[in-house]
């Protein structure tokens, strides 16, 4: 099975003839018109199933086309506002889940500094992409280690970080054994389009690590051929891999683990909820020295939050759900109560940006018991454990702020900037949840440890 990546950089009607030497049975092209602008400008190569196309200028958006008995299908749910990355469902001889992209970063409008980028959310977005079968990301991410900087949101590193936690890894630098970062082999030559000029790594296909050893060829395509002849600015990547034995699979959009009759627990519309008011009971915390009290983590260990020095991250939150059960009676309703996930989801992906800004530590507590904890820690991929208090023996001696519904006791959300076992800094009310990272990281930013 061959898979290219390419940026096309416009006009594949005249560009075809280049990619069907190269033999794709799977290609990523971004760059490209819809398929009936294409048809109307020259005749579609013999396809073996109707391209995948997404954009909003039909003259430039992202496209996947499948040959040799391949075929390619948008998988449901589709986030449009996640430009031009696309989940794919992909039958025929080895069937798997893609996530297509073409990411824009700067030529989007976005700031490296201050946002995720697509790429990042598209991730958390997508995850379920990757909990059913084989899943590969391929395509043009527009990013590369080279250019991260501590704090910076739009970081590569973290994206490269997830998609290990997923179980994949790029198969150029799996097969080349260079690092990321240190690519010897560019992809885009930028701007003036010579071998002399500005030259970037920033074409991927990322394969599940089970499929490394099947891969029979990696080759970034030479720059006389696509560059130096005038097609584009950038190479793709092409890889040959025989997958091992296993599935089959069913990747179709109703295939994914029932998808539809469970519930979304990171896609929320924040303005249909009621936001939560600062009823003062958390203004006695700051400057509060913790109590020596072990809490269960979610890791195996047990955690004394005054013990640890440093500045270490707690953010409270009432209560994660889980994907297979209802939510408590009237939870929407409770102000402030809905979005554990999403706010979980931020932290995961802004872990490593944390510790960059001085965060030795990261934690989630909650009143739920650690097993309970353990089922979202492990669904969620996250890097850092989450602690358990549920006989409220820190929350009492505390007085964190509680309420009750439905039997439970549950914390209100807040999040703690703690120093030496001293808390630093309060942020409550959260709301919403999701965004919480990005008042940590401002805060951290301004008050540098």
């Amino acid at each position: 099975m061959r898979i290219i990546a390419w940026n096309c950089n416009m006009a594949l009607h005249r560009k075809f003839g280049a990619l069907l030497d190269a033999e794709p049975d799977i290609a990523i092209i971004s760059e490209c018109a819809a398929p009936d602008v294409l048809a109307a400008r020259g005749d579609l190569p013999e396809l073996s199933g109707d391209p995948v196309w997404i954009g909003s200028n039909r003259n430039k958006g992202l496209g996947i086309f499948t040959f040799n008995g391949y075929r390619a299908d948008l998988l449901e749910p589709y986030l449009p506002y996640l430009r031009h990355i696309a989940p794919v469902g992909i039958s025929g001889p080895h069937p798997f889940s893609l996530l297509a992209v073409w990411a824009q970063n700067a030529s989007a409008g976005l700031t490296r500094k201050h946002q995720l980028g697509p790429m990042r959310r598209a991730l958390t977005k997508y995850r379920w992409l990757f909990e059913n079968g084989p899943a590969i990301v391929a395509g043009d991410l527009n990013n590369n280690i080279f250019w991260d900087r501590p704090g910076w949101r739009i970081n590569h590193a973290p994206a490269v970080a997830t998609l290990d936690k997923y179980g994949l890894t790029s198969a150029y630098h799996a097969l080349r054994g260079e690092a990321q970062g240190a690519e010897t082999e560019p992809t885009l030559y930028w701007r003036d389009r010579t071998r002399t000029g500005p030259t970037y790594h920033i074409d991927y296909i990322f394969l599940p690590k089970a499929w490394i050893d099947g891969v029979t060829s990696l080759t970034i395509g030479d720059y006389d051929t696509w560059c130096g002849s005038g097609l584009s600015d950038h190479v793709p990547v092409i890889a040959d891999v025989t997958p091992p034995d296993g599935g089959p699979y069913a990747i179709t959009s109703a295939a994914h683990a029932g998808r539809e009759t469970m519930q979304n627990l990171t896609d929320v519309d924040w303005s249909t909820l009621p936001a939560p008011e600062d009823d003062g009971a958390a203004r006695h915390l700051t400057g509060k020295t913790l109590p020596a009290i072990l809490l269960g983590a979610t890791d195996g260990s047990r955690v004394d939050l005054s013990a640890l020095t440093g500045r270490t991250i707690v953010y409270a939150y009432p209560r994660t759900g889980r994907p297979d059960q209802a939510l408590p009676d009237g939870w929407d309703m409770i102000p402030g109560a809905r979005g554990c996930t999403p706010q979980s989801c931020a932290f995961r992906d802004h872990a490593a940006d944390l510790a960059a800004l001085g965060a030795d530590r990261l934690f989630g507590l909650s009143t739920q018991d650690t097993a309970y904890q353990r089922e979202a820690a492990e669904r969620l991929h996250l890097p850092f454990p989450l602690l358990s208090d549920a006989d409220l023996a820190l929350s009492k001696a505390l007085d964190l702020p509680l309420f009750e519904t439905s039997g439970m006791m549950l914390m209100k959300r807040l999040t703690l900037i703690i120093r030496d076992g001293r808390i630093e800094h309060v942020f409550y009310p959260v709301f919403p949840p999701d965004r919480s990272t990005d008042d940590v990281m401002a805060w951290l930013r301004d008050h540098p440890a």
